[in-house]
């Protein structure tokens, strides 16, 4: 992969996270989408790994505190929650001291996960508190 802090390669990254999410919601339909994110039976070992990466992610206090912050302000599709989420996940990807793969797929996971669940399930201190 190029170096992510290169100018423009951080949205170009934004972008494919955004379209992988998309085509993996396409893929499976929106319901099956949200069936793979919760049951992961039938699926190739392979998504289920990175689902269960995903969704221990997103378990972290510290990445859903940084995501809830980001996403407040986005409309509400899965193109801009991804590219939300990607903003938010890349300082904690990069850099010697990184905690969060560099993946699209895991960030497009995520992405869809939190799209499924929505803002008010997953972010509601930030929902609650306006």
């Amino acid at each position: 992969m190029t170096d992510i802090l290169e100018p423009g390669n951080a949205e170009q990254f934004a972008n494919q996270v955004a379209h992988e999410a998309i085509s993996l919601r396409a893929q499976f339909g929106l319901a099956e989408a949200h069936g793979l994110l919760e049951a992961e039976s039938d699926v190739d070992p392979k998504v289920r790994e990175t689902i269960t990466t995903a969704k221990k992610l997103l378990d972290r206090p510290d990445v859903r505190k940084t995501i809830c912050a980001t996403l407040t302000s986005v409309s509400n599709d899965l193109e801009s929650y991804a590219k939300a989420i990607t903003g938010a996940l890349l300082p904690l990807s990069i850099g010697p001291h990184a905690v969060i793969p560099l993946s699209s797929t895991i960030f497009a996971i995520s992405a869809l996960i939190v799209f499924h669940a929505g803002l008010r399930r997953f972010c509601p201190e930030q929902v609650n508190s306006k």
